[in-house]
């Protein structure tokens, strides 16, 4: 009786220890449970288990709830819920997931996939998971998963991809490449992107400039790799502007000039990145060679011609004073002893060296503009024009002159003297060509255009032909004779000179003759001097 009571007494403290375990244990998995929970609701994951023996799928709310459902309206739920649902042209890539995890070929099972939503919708979903139970033969029993809700990142990456196109069409439009340089602060450096124009600028591809950066300064030329270095290094000490002109061994294309500009920028790690643009002007380059050495024969032989014109201006007065001076001795000597005819030939004689001294001497005024000239600085351009009034005041009053001023007269860099003798000279046609029975009326106007400072100088005098406008501003063009009007057909030719030195533009309209006539002049605001 005692062994009994002894044997019960054993298997009760058995069953007790048994029990005691097994609460234990039920409390671990209630924890491992309930943190998994937890896991899932913090991840916002939707879990699945699939029998795969029955093909019945056990799901919580969130999986369905991802989709607009409840659990109660997909029951029941099996392989072929999830089938029904898959998108058609992404099931069979699922089903080659999962078949490759079966067969052990990969440790888990993952696949991106689309689920159609409740409202007919279809949203972007990770699914992952493996097997978690086989039969003796290997047979998989129970799978056992996650659905995450990758929608917003696939949208994202969608417009990503979209940006990234439309950039790459663009950048391939452009005659070179954009592109981003990284130098971090240990000095090592990379490309990490650039358009495919890198090739034309440098003759390797994108991918060969981001894998290895050498490539590129390797191809630099030895004289210009030294300046190319250097500015890089004071754009990353100061943070302004990249920009070189520098020389490259290109591959294909031989020796190139190329041009960089780049803006840095400081990141978090203190590394420097910049983002910028590189081209070839190898033939603007030496477009601008040829052009430059063209100017320079072009201001030698300008200035050649300059010294000629005041060289020969100046020293052919001389003889003209000569014949002047004799022609008055000569007519002094003679006296009486001249008939009519002989003091005919003498006035003749004067009045053609006059006309001569008067044409150099406006060969020599229209010589000096430009050479050895007053420089330009900021002007009241309304000053210039009171300037011009004042000498022409004479002028004014003979020709019972009305002079109206109107609009904006700014200030703007120019030549002060060049400014009063060109509004001297139109003004003093307008003052001049008038028929003798009219009243003279002069109109001045000036504004501010996109082109820059428009003026107009209109008169109501004696008009000109429209088929003879082309030849007013060429040296000693004159529409009229000696006779009717004085002059030496310089002065428009002069003006024309004094704004194209101020790179501006001068032309005259007129309907024809008794209409009157109107000078346009438009004076760039900044002019490089």
């Amino acid at each position: 009786m005692a062994a009994l009571l002894a044997g019960l007494a054993a298997s009760l403290l058995l069953l007790a220890y048994v029990y005691g375990r097994s609460r234990q244990h039920l409390r671990i998995l209630r924890r491992q449970q309930q943190a998994l929970n937890g896991i899932l609701w913090g991840t916002s994951a939707g879990s699945w288990e699939w029998n795969v023996k029955t093909d019945e799928l056990h799901l919580n709310e969130r999986w369905a709830d991802m989709l607009g459902y409840t659990l109660e309206e997909l029951a029941p739920v099996t392989i072929a819920t999830w089938e029904r649902l898959c998108h058609p042209e992404d099931l069979e890539r699922a089903r080659q997931a999962l078949s490759t995890h079966i067969d052990g070929s990969a440790e888990s099972y993952g696949v991106e996939i689309r689920l159609r939503h409740r409202d007919g919708r279809y949203l972007w979903i990770y699914s992952r998971g493996r097997v978690l139970a086989r039969d003796p033969e290997g047979a998989p029993l129970l799978m056992a998963g996650i659905h995450i809700d990758i929608d917003a990142r696939k949208e994202a990456e969608t417009q990503a991809r979209v940006i990234h196109e439309r950039l790459t069409k663009l950048s391939a439009r452009l005659p070179g490449t954009i592109y981003q340089f990284w130098r971090g602060v240990d000095g090592s450096m990379s490309f990490p992107y650039a358009s495919e124009g890198m090739k034309e600028v440098y003759g390797i591809t994108p991918e060969e400039a981001n894998r290895d950066v050498n490539k590129v300064f390797a191809i630099i030329h030895r004289d210009d790799l030294a300046s190319v270095s250097a500015s890089i290094e004071v754009s990353t000490n100061t943070l302004t502007l990249w920009s070189e002109i520098f020389r490259v061994h290109h591959p294909a294309k031989g020796l190139c000039w190329i041009e960089g500009n780049a803006v840095p920028e400081r990141l978090e790690d203190g590394s420097t990145m910049w983002h910028g643009y590189l081209r070839d002007i190898t033939e603007s380059h030496e477009l601008q060679k040829e052009r430059d050495v063209y100017r320079e024969s072009l201001e030698k032989s300008n200035a050649e011609l300059e010294h000629f014109a005041y060289a020969a201006s100046h020293d052919l007065r001389q003889p003209l004073r000569m014949v002047t001076s004799y022609a008055g001795l000569l007519k002094r000597h003679l006296g009486d002893q001249l008939d009519a005819d002989g003091q005919t030939m003498l006035h003749y004689m004067s009045d053609g060296a006059k006309r001569m001294d008067d044409m150099l001497l406006s060969l020599l005024e229209y010589s000096r503009i430009g050479r050895q000239g007053e420089s330009f600085t900021e002007v009241a351009l309304r000053e210039t024009l009171d300037e011009a009034l004042h000498f022409l005041a004479p002028a004014v009053v003979e020709a019972s002159a009305t002079i109206r001023i109107e609009g904006e007269w700014p200030r703007l860099r120019a030549s002060h003297d060049e400014m009063t003798r060109l509004f001297q000279n139109l003004i003093g046609n307008a003052l001049k060509y008038h028929a003798a029975d009219t009243s003279v009326e002069v109109r001045i106007d000036c504004l501010r255009r996109e082109e820059g400072v428009y003026i107009t100088i209109a008169d109501n005098g004696i008009g000109i032909d429209p088929n003879q406008i082309p030849r007013l501003f060429k040296v000693f063009q004159r529409l009229h004779g000696r006779d009717e009007f004085e002059g030496t057909g310089v002065g428009l030719a002069l003006c024309r000179k004094i704004v194209e030195r101020h790179q501006g533009r001068i032309w005259v309209t007129s309907a024809g003759k008794g209409t009157g006539s109107c000078f346009h002049v438009v004076l760039a605001e900044e002019v490089a001097a």
